[in-house]
């Protein structure tokens, strides 16, 4: 019987390990690889729950507060099946990502060796996708022959241009897992040349919320660690560079400060204001639907048919996918109702990391780094891609799930 219960524990920790450092990987391939891996290492998790009797893991405030909004946009969403005869979608299976936050945060603390592999395969490849760019901005296509789109780099992500996305939300967790030298012990000359080569490459993508998203991680470390002067030295190691792209690129200089301004109605030649960009007209148009239903909304990723219904009624309203911005589709498709549910769950997050940031030890900046990822993702005024794309919340509650093991030691203790 010991020889069967070894067994067992040396299969899934072989596997835990193969699954949590290949989901990093496979998410440069799009979201099927990833999507499968999170559903694999999920139903894992749920058998040594049961086997084991480790359903604490799902006792915590995290999954409690997310549940709540699961249920919330499931209720909604037979709603408008029944009602409307919408289709029900994949909200059903939404719930896939709480057990996969819960999953990474389980098998991590377990085989604690995991961290030292997902730290080689984050580095490893961000590197590579970083480098693979480079060649590509050089020589016009990548080392799979994959060209640039016009003025843009996409990198191995070939038609999607997401490469900018992918690193910046990444970008936390190898800073610390090298400021930490969790797997380099000596990352000092390695850790700033890191980050001047990952900054280059988002602000050549062209990708805005993406290098937003970079500055605001940049913060988030000069939050976290003591020495100050250290990061004002690497902040200004990237700022010089970045300035000279933008000052010899004119591709760099048009997308990331002449258009932006445009956008804006900051630009002295052009007299139009934000609510007049692309953008402001589709924020506009949104908070107009909302008021047509503010207190449940018009329904999750809804936002599309019900803009389209509206547009034959009233031909002043700007459509798109999803509104571009998490606050707005929030408030539009779940009503008041779901924004503060999600928003209540956002704040939250917020009011812990300041509480841990303050006590912090130079081994958990690991897990409060990543809790600072999430936040930045959601800041509320940053143009975003749609709350529920796959890809997206695969990355996102990745990094809710490594903060999670930080998390349940603190309130289990």
């Amino acid at each position: 019987m010991d020889n069967l219960n070894y067994k067992y524990n040396d299969f899934f920790k072989i596997v835990s390990i193969l699954i949590i450092t290949l989901i990093p990987i496979t998410l440069t391939t799009g979201p099927f690889l990833a999507d499968f891996l999170l559903a694999i290492l999920s139903i894992f998790f749920i058998i040594n729950c049961y086997k084991e009797n480790y359903w604490y893991w799902l006792k915590n405030p995290l999954f409690i507060f997310l549940l709540v909004f699961y249920f919330y946009i499931l209720s909604r969403t037979f709603y408008l099946f029944y009602i409307f005869n919408l289709p029900l979608d994949s909200h059903i299976f939404y719930f896939r990502y709480l057990i996969y936050f819960s999953a990474i945060s389980f098998f991590i603390s377990r085989y604690q060796v995991i961290l030292k592999y997902l730290g080689y395969s984050l580095i490893i490849i961000i590197l590579f996708v970083t480098i693979d760019a480079f060649i590509q901005f050089f020589f016009n296509n990548d080392i799979f022959g994959i060209d640039k789109k016009g003025d843009r780099l996409s990198g191995v992500f070939g038609e999607e241009l997401i490469l900018g996305s992918y690193i910046s939300r990444l970008i936390l967790l190898c800073y610390f897992f090298l400021y930490g030298k969790l797997i380099f012990k000596k990352s000092s000359f390695i850790l700033p040349l890191f980050i001047i080569l990952t900054s280059i490459i988002i602000f050549l993508t062209g990708e805005r919320t993406a290098f937003l998203i970079f500055c605001f991680s940049i913060l988030i470390i000069f939050i976290l660690q003591r020495n100050k002067i250290h990061i004002l030295k690497s902040m200004l190691l990237i700022i010089i560079p970045i300035i000279l792209i933008a000052l010899l690129n004119d591709n760099s200089q048009n997308r990331m400060i002449k258009e932006t301004l445009n956008q804006l109605g900051l630009s002295s030649t052009n007299n139009t204001s934000f609510l007049q960009s692309s953008y402001g007209k589709i924020y506009s148009s949104s908070f107009d639907l909302f008021k047509e239903s503010p207190l449940i909304g018009v329904g999750p990723k809804n936002y599309e048919n019900f803009c389209l219904n509206s547009k034959k009624v009233n031909s002043k309203i700007n459509c798109g996918v999803h509104p571009h911005n998490y606050l707005i589709q929030t408030l539009t498709e779940t009503g008041l109702l779901g924004f503060f549910i999600f928003y209540s769950f956002y704040f939250y997050l917020i009011f812990i990391f300041f509480r841990y940031c303050q006590m912090n030890k130079k081994e958990n900046l690991i897990y409060i780094g990543s809790l600072g990822s999430i936040i930045v993702f959601y800041l509320p005024f940053l143009p975003s891609g749609n709350f529920y794309n796959g890809w997206l919340n695969t990355i996102t509650f990745f990094n809710l799930g490594i903060f999670n093991i930080y998390f349940q030691k603190v309130i289990r203790n």
